[in-house]
């Protein structure tokens, strides 16, 4: 299991393909494979700048990569993705010298 940090972004042009393919996922008619990834993946916070006009989200979770590559998959036509494994910060505190 890893946890990761994924910054999605898209044009402005996209967004409206991105709220209705939003819309299909959030009522569970995606693809039975990614619905399945989805649920496997544990969501630690989801913020959406795009709320107040950023064209982006950012997604810290954590799961298996398999799950996260199904999951992303299917946004890949509508986002780009930088994607980067994460430490929480109760670990990093742990790794400190006393």
């Amino acid at each position: 299991m890893v946890r990761w940090t994924v910054i999605g972004r898209w044009t402005p042009e996209k967004y409206p393909d991105i709220g209705r393919r939003f819309v299909v996922f959030a009522k569970g008619q995606a693809p039975p494979e990614v619905l399945a990834a989805s649920q496997k993946i544990k969501d630690i916070v989801w913020e959406f700048p795009s709320y107040y006009g950023q064209p982006l989200s950012v997604w810290v979770g954590e799961g298996e990569e398999a799950d996260l590559s199904t999951f992303l998959r299917y946004w890949m036509d509508l986002m780009t993705f930088e994607i980067y494994p994460s430490v929480p910060l109760e670990t990093m505190k742990k790794l400190l010298p006393p």
